[in-house]
Parts: C-alpha cells; structure tokens; sequence
C-alpha cells in the first residue's frame, strides 16, 4: 500500500532540485570540507558557492544578498530574532498573535512580558485587539506570523506592520515568520515593509536543517551565538554550503511554481470541503491559504483519528509539527473560542508541490472509516461509573 502523505505543513518532500544541488556541490568539492572560511582554493569555492546561493535566495525573497543569513532553520531564526532584539532593548516586553509558532510563543515567554493579540471566533487576528496591544508600552519586538502552521489562516500582515509603524516608527523591530508562506503567498521582504524574516526550507521541499533569517542593516539585535562571526556575528558556526545551495534551489522553483500550485490547492481544497462526510467541519472561516486545511472531529480523540488513517495509508497530523506526541488540544483553535473538548478532536491536512487531486480522493475515502474507528476509541476510553 502507498502512502498518501498529506503532512506537507509538518515537512515537504525533497525536491529533485534541491537534492541534485546537494550532490553536484559535493561532488564539485572533491573531497574537500567545504569550508568558505578557508584561505585555499577550495575555500575560496566553497564562499562562492555560498554567495551564490546567498545571491539567488535574495532575489527569490526580495532582499539584498547582505541581508540573508543562513540558519538550520525558522525555530533557529525566531529565536535570534526574538532574543537578540530583546537583548539590545531596554523593555523586556514581546508583542505576538495567537497565530504564532510554538518558536515564537515559548521564546517570547522566556524573556519577560508577553502580549498576545488575540483571535476572532472565524480564526483570523483581531485588529481591535492589536491596537489595543499597541497602545501599551512600546515592546522590544512584534512578532507575526504571514499564514498559521494549524489552520492556514493568513494574517492581515501589511495592514498590522501599518498599524505598528504609525505607532512606533522603527523603534520597534518586526519579525515576520513566513515559512507556511513560501510557495504559497508572494513573499518580498522589502515590500512588506518588516525589519526580520524566517522560514525553513523542509516545508517548500528543501532538506531539513536548512533555513533563513532576513535581517535589514539597520535592525539592531544582540548576537545570541558566539563564536566565529559568521553570517553578520548573527550565527556562528561554519556553513553548510551544500544545504545553502539546495535550499536556493528549492526556494527558486518553490517561487516560480506558486501561480500554479497555488490554483491546483484551490481546487483541491474544494473538493476536499464539498466531500467531507458529517461529523467533521473545517474550524476556521477566515480568509487561509488553500494548502493547509484544519478540521474538528467533536466526541473523537485527535490522535485516534491520525492513527486511523495511518493504519489505511493516509499520513495526516494533529496540528503543529512541533506538538507530535503531546496530547492537548491546539492552542490556536482555544485562541479563537472553539471549546476544549471540540479543539481534541482536530486534524489537518496539509498539500504540497508534490499533492494531486487522487490524494485528496483517497482521503475522503478512508476518512469516514477513521472517523468510526476514532469515534469507537473515544467510547472505549470515556470512564464509566461504578
């Protein structure tokens, strides 16, 4: 049996291009370390390879190359984003929405006080409540989120970075995590107007361990890794120059392919919705991206539900990639009102540039039977009286 993988949110599969780079830059390296740190000619190729790669992401992104550092990832650049800005400020004070990443949120609560702006019922951010927010205390950072790794929801980014501007000016640095974004939203770090940006590239079909934090010249944050001063003193540590190159041509096609990918998820997610069968709803109303859709099961269990669909080939999860194996319900769905007992029995299901419509047809397919095998756990679980 094949598995129909509909976790793309959690990671992407390679794609061809991104692995191809991989190989021909080792392959090119002939042996050697592949440190661009090096006087020798092999180093000298390895910091052209790197600039290259560091070239060729700026243009996809819409930054200049000097403002690309390479990390292992948006976990990584949150929190250098996050704990460097707070370190180079005197308030010790975090504005986030409850659409951010766990990266965002738990950093945020390690520095000191956190404001979180908050949901409306239908999912999206409440914009009363970020300008209550912004009438408070300037922070050390903002921190957003451009599409939420649970339910897709996009956030009014533009219209929030106005609002916090016209408040603080560039007092406040901005930090835009955009990972759920790459190949499905047009991303240009100076059109949006934000001073940070990260994502990852496992989620557009680059490896894992590869990942971007964008940084203008001007922000200030405290270096929070020390060592070499690599990457602007931001991120010390010698590069890894075959996952810079693969994750540049991950990112370029991923950019390139969006038009497309983007019509065939809207016409994959319809089908989706239109074929659910009764006793399960998409939980959010707001406007989302049509790649990542979540949905409540009430009276199931959110992991009996995944389990069941595993066991017919069907790779789904229960929400964020970084809660695997915690069993609570989503943070995202308690933001936006949705009971504790509903938000327990969440699933999303997530395409990717390698998703077709035949997946989503095997999905509607085994869904009412995981749906029964779910239903049929929670019965077997609930205590029962003496």
């Amino acid at each position: 049996m094949s598995l129909i993988y509909l976790d793309n949110a959690a990671a992407a599969p390679m794609r061809a291009v991104a692995r191809e780079a991989m190989v021909r830059t080792w392959e090119r390296a002939q042996g050697t370390g592949l440190n661009p740190q090096s006087v020798h000619a092999a180093g000298r190729d390895a910091a052209f390879l790197l600039d290259d790669a560091r070239a060729r992401i700026a243009l996809a992104l819409g930054a200049d190359p000097t403002e690309v550092i390479f990390t292992s990832g948006a976990t990584e650049s949150d929190v250098i984003a996050l704990r460097g800005a707070a370190a180079a400020r005197p308030a010790r004070r975090v504005i986030h929405t409850a659409l951010d990443h766990p990266a965002i949120a738990q950093t945020a609560a390690t520095i000191a006080d956190v404001r979180i702006i908050g949901l409306r019922r239908d999912g999206g951010i409440d914009l009363d409540d970020a300008e209550a927010a912004f009438a408070g205390p300037a922070p050390a950072i903002l921190a957003l989120t451009s599409v939420a790794s649970e339910t897709g929801v996009i956030a009014p980014v533009r219209d929030i970075v106005a609002r916090a501007r016209s408040r603080w000016g560039r007092e406040v640095p901005i930090l835009l995590d955009a990972t759920q974004a790459i190949g499905r939203l047009p991303v240009d770090f100076h059109a949006l107007g934000v001073d940070l940006l990260a994502l990852s590239g496992h989620k557009c079909g680059a490896p894992s361990g590869s990942g971007v934090l964008l940084a203008t010249r001007e922000v200030g944050i405290v270096p929070v890794m020390t060592g070499g001063g690599q990457e602007r003193q931001l991120r010390s540590g010698t590069p890894a120059v075959a996952t810079a190159q693969a994750l540049a041509a991950a990112l370029t096609e991923a950019v390139e392919e969006r038009p497309a990918m983007s019509q065939r998820h809207a016409r994959m997610r319809e089908r989706l919705i239109s074929g659910l069968p009764d006793g399960i709803a998409v939980a959010t109303q707001a406007e989302a991206t049509a790649s990542i859709t979540m949905f409540v099961a009430p009276g199931c269990s959110a992991e009996a539900l995944v389990v069941a669909l595993d066991a017919a080939g069907i790779a789904a999860s229960a929400g964020s990639a970084c809660h695997t194996g915690v069993s609570r319900p989503s943070p995202t769905l308690l933001a936006q009102g949705i009971s504790e007992e509903d938000a327990s029995g969440s699933l999303r299901v997530s395409f990717g540039w390698a998703t077709r419509m035949r997946d989503v047809e095997a999905f509607l397919e085994a869904l009412p039977g995981a749906l029964d095998a779910a239903h049929a756990y929670a019965e077997l679980a609930r205590p029962r009286s003496r």
